[in-house]
């Protein structure tokens, strides 16, 4: 209501039956690399959009991804319970590189990678040392996005994927 947008849908692609060309954007946070073959979703997405629709998509950067993983399994050990960017937890890894490649492979032109902000993490860590540790990461990544004017984002991508 605030941003005056008439009809917004916060739904499951497969929830709905969506008519081609319903939507001027369709948003997949965190989505991508949780899925097998994400490549029937992206078509399906690309039928959603109107000529002219956006498909906004974010996910880890494989390329800081992995370095921060790596310490972390290092110094904890590899534990049932922790996440390591194991095939488990993720099944594909991008890159900015990947990522157009797997839209424009998809039927999205004008592929864009923007930079935003570095996003906080919403986990609930009781432990003070994880939340200082997260905090003075979070600081570094937006101080560095932002001493770059917003050329470097290391912690995300974010990217645009026109139709």
């Amino acid at each position: 209501e605030s941003l005056g947008l008439g009809n917004i849908v916060c739904s499951r692609l497969d929830a709905g039956d969506w008519k081609q060309q319903s939507f001027n954007v369709v948003t997949l946070w965190d989505v991508l690399d949780h899925l097998r073959d994400p490549d029937p979703v992206l078509k399906h997405c690309r039928d959603l959009l109107v000529p002219g629709g956006m498909c906004f998509i974010r996910v880890p950067n494989v390329w800081m991804q992995l370095p921060r993983a790596r310490p972390k399994r290092l110094a904890r050990g590899i534990r049932s319970s922790g996440t390591y960017l194991q095939a488990r937890d993720h099944f594909h890894h991008y890159s900015p590189v990947t990522i157009r490649k797997l839209l424009e492979r998809n039927g999205f032109s004008d592929v864009r990678l923007i930079h935003l902000p570095p996003v906080g993490s919403t986990s609930s860590s009781f432990r003070l040392s994880r939340q200082l540790v997260r905090a003075g990461w979070l600081a570094l990544v937006s101080g560095l996005a932002r001493a770059t004017a917003g050329r470097l984002n290391v912690d995300n991508l974010f990217v645009v994927g026109l139709t």
